[in-house]
């Protein structure tokens, strides 16, 4: 048996001033023993809020037994993962969790 996908893509920022709508979209696709493939290519900003959400998403669905993997993300998303020394805490699409 397969682990079903969710595919999401995000446009814009991934910042506090979007931080509730994000939440509650990325709620709804959160189910047990799903994985959520975050497509980030379109990021244009990417504030500590943003990678709150990415971790608590995270947590969220590895604790449901499910993954999260980001597609493709963007400069603004990297530079944030790695200021924060995060990088290595997300699969990118195609590597391993």
């Amino acid at each position: 048996m397969s682990t079903p996908v969710t595919v999401l893509a995000v446009e814009g920022e991934l910042s506090i001033y979007r931080a509730a709508d994000l939440c509650a979209e990325w709620r709804e696709a959160i189910a047990p023993d799903t994985a959520l493939v975050l497509d980030l290519a379109e990021v244009s900003e990417c504030d500590t809020a943003g990678v709150q959400l990415l971790l608590a998403a995270a947590r969220r669905l590895e604790q449901g037994g499910g993954s999260l993997q980001l597609r493709a993300p963007s400069a603004p998303v990297c530079d944030a993962l790695a200021t924060l020394g995060l990088q290595a805490r997300f699969a990118h699409e195609g590597e391993p969790a």
